[in-house]
């Protein structure tokens, strides 16, 4: 009976490993297509997350507008050209230019009028007043160079001359004795003190 008992235990002991033995294959093949798609998930998370991190990392710059062009806007002051009133500090510049100026316009006794010796005679020059200011009666006719031939070196205009109006400035000479040509140089003075414009008499003696 114990011989039996060992012979079934065997018997059964053989049957049971031939069972293993046809199914740990099948157990193996199974473990492994599962092992397989467990790492094909895992792949697949993987992705998703660095997708995921690659998306939380990037942020879009903003859209540039671009800015109108700027265009700057037209002075509304006109210019008006100023001329400061005439200082006595301004003699000679440019502002004497335009205070005191005078233009010829015709004379009684042209170039190289002929006269005998000691003829008196009056000289006259008509000017106009093209500067912006007002000839004043402290202005005056003067001598300036050459010969006086006897007249008043220093005559006080008579009346005022307003800027554009014409004026008649008249000299007493004396022609001198003896031949030759004489020439006398005349000017402007203004109450400054400045002489302006220059005008002459110019003879012939025989």
């Amino acid at each position: 009976m114990k011989l039996d008992r060992k012979i079934i235990i065997g018997s059964v002991l053989v049957l049971a490993l031939f069972s293993t033995a046809c199914l740990f294959p099948q157990v193996i093949s199974q473990d492994d297509a599962v092992a397989t798609e467990v790492q094909e998930a895992l792949d697949i998370l993987a992705e998703k997350t660095e997708a995921a991190k690659a998306a939380a990392t990037y942020t879009p710059y903003p859209t540039y507008t671009p800015q109108p062009t700027y265009t700057p806007q037209p002075s509304r002051k006109s210019y008006v050209p100023y001329f400061e009133p005439y200082r006595p500090s301004d003699s000679g510049g440019w502002l004497r230019q335009y205070c005191n100026r005078a233009e010829f316009l015709s004379e009684n006794y042209p170039d190289y009028s002929r006269f005998d010796e000691g003829d008196h005679f009056t000289k006259t020059w008509v000017l106009r007043n093209t500067g912006r200011c007002t000839w004043t009666t402290d202005y005056k006719l003067v001598f300036t160079s050459g010969n006086s031939m006897s007249g008043d070196i220093c005559i006080p205009l008579s009346e005022e001359v307003e800027p554009g109006e014409i004026v008649e400035l008249s000299v007493d000479l004396t022609a001198p004795y003896r031949d030759g040509t004489y020439k006398g140089n005349w000017g402007i003075e203004s109450n400054y003190g400045d002489t302006f414009a220059n005008f002459w008499v110019l003879i012939r003696v025989r």
